[in-house]
């Protein structure tokens, strides 16, 4: 096609020319991508134009089969993967930023499951504007707090129990969240587990001041306070509200702005009789939710319901990913659900930081102490003078009275007393030994 010299029918001032054609990544069916290499010398004339007759039609159908099977190559690839999220804010320069620990837990999750979760809370940290995306979880006890914290980090971040104990401190745990583009800012999730606010059916004053003074220091607020609670309970009673409202006492009522209830054991595979496990879900979640109302969250708190199941029974995919009865898997769902919350909440972050609220905390529960316990410990001192002073004042004077007068049962007989045995008792000897006797004459009779 193009060389130094003339061509018939060419004029003499043609001259090749060489035109870069890039190569498209994917093999789209643009002409000439297809078919030309990198750099390519094309005459300014088409071969028709110069008078070559010898211009070949097996190229174009070479030319056509090889469109062909670039096209049918770009069909069977993989459709590109869905752009990053935006990255989010580093941290201001006067705001100490925290770098979590890498996360081991993530990186021995199912690769699914990681992807799906990094990308839920990178974009919680685009749309609120900050490198953290925190969260913590309350709620009664027994409720699944800590197998939660640890099936969403993948790690024994506390001590699963089935006895109640008496913690005092919150654990907090901080995981860099890894990047999905080179250049992406740093991430880093915060999962708080809160100790139990309960004890029997009274407050538990400790947690609530520990809780209250953990939640001050969160990184960069909270962004989502996680209600959790068991799916396959029956009802709501009275002590869920007095929960509720004991949290809302120590922590503010603006805590319900970033309240999520969290229902765990959520496959329910025994419903109640008549009801269909979604119906039962649903029931459970409106009760809840009644219970939250009840305790002072308004109207405009939205309180959505989202689903969990740390059970090790949970059935899993090909992938490993523990599933809902519906098939989806739990652990991304709650992130991305998360994720949509902290973005779409119209309130700020939830913060507890200032000395006059914290104050005001510490003086509510005693500075940190149990107020009703201690108000009983007060008591003690008081119970065991009136027991000394019933002992040695009053009961030797009832001694006294009962060798008088005796009980209801009779007059005190002191005869038997006196030799050591009652009257019954002597009379049971007398029986006995007359028993005896007989005995040995019965032996002596029979022996003779």
């Amino acid at each position: 096609m193009g060389g130094g010299g003339e061509t018939r029918g060419q004029p003499r001032n043609a001259f090749p020319v060489v035109v870069v054609v890039p190569i498209h990544p994917l093999g789209h069916p643009h002409h000439l991508s297809h078919t030309l290499p990198h750099s390519v010398s094309l005459s300014l004339f088409p071969p028709h134009a110069t008078g070559d007759e010898d211009y070949d039609d097996e190229e174009e159908e070479e030319e056509d089969e090889e469109e062909e099977e670039d096209e049918e190559e770009a069909a069977r690839a993989p459709p590109p993967p869905p752009p990053p999220p935006p990255p989010a804010r580093p941290a201001a320069p006067g705001e100490p930023f925290l770098e979590g620990r890498p996360w081991a837990g993530l990186a021995a999750a199912p690769r699914p499951t990681a992807l799906r979760a990094v990308a839920a809370i990178r974009a919680a940290a685009a749309a609120t504007g900050k490198p953290y995306l925190s969260v913590a979880v309350i709620g009664p006890p027994g409720g699944g707090k800590t197998s939660l914290v640890n099936a969403l980090v993948g790690e024994p971040i506390g001590q699963v129990s089935p006895l109640q104990s008496r913690p005092e401190r919150p654990l907090m745990a901080a995981r860099a969240v890894p990047a999905l583009a080179p250049g992406d800012t740093p991430v880093t999730l915060t999962i708080m587990d809160t100790p139990a606010a309960m004890v029997g059916d009274a407050e538990w004053g400790p947690s609530l001041a520990a809780t209250a003074a953990a939640l001050a220091g969160a990184p960069g607020g909270v962004d989502a306070l996680l209600w959790v609670d068991r799916a396959d309970l029956a009802r709501v009673d009275a002590a869920d509200v007095q929960l509720a409202g004991a949290y809302a006492r120590a922590l503010g009522p603006e805590i319900w702005d970033k309240t999520v209830i969290v229902l765990t054991r959520a496959r329910l595979d025994a419903p109640p009789p008549g009801v269909t496990p979604e119906a039962a879900l649903a029931a459970r979640g409106e009760a809840v939710r009644g219970a939250l109302r009840k305790a002072g969250a308004g109207r405009g708190a939205t309180l959505p319901v989202l689903l969990a199941d740390t059970s090790s029974r949970c059935p899993t995919n090909e992938a490993g990913e523990p599933l809902l009865r519906d098939g989806a898997p739990w652990v991304p769902s709650l992130f991305e659900g998360l994720a949509a919350f902290a973005a779409a909440a119209p309130a700020p972050a939830l913060r507890l930081c200032g000395g006059d609220r914290q104050a005001a905390v510490n003086a509510a529960l005693g500075m940190g102490q149990d107020v009703a316990g201690r108000r009983s410990r007060r008591l003690v001192p008081l119970a065991l003078a009136l027991q000394a002073a019933a002992f040695l004042l009053a009961w030797p004077r009832l001694m006294e009275a009962d060798g008088r007068t005796g009980t209801r049962w009779g007059p005190f007989d002191r005869s038997g007393v006196d030799d050591g045995d009652s009257p019954f008792i002597k009379k049971q000897k007398q029986q006995g030994g007359a028993v005896a006797s007989k005995k040995k004459k019965r032996a002596a009779g029979g022996r003779g």
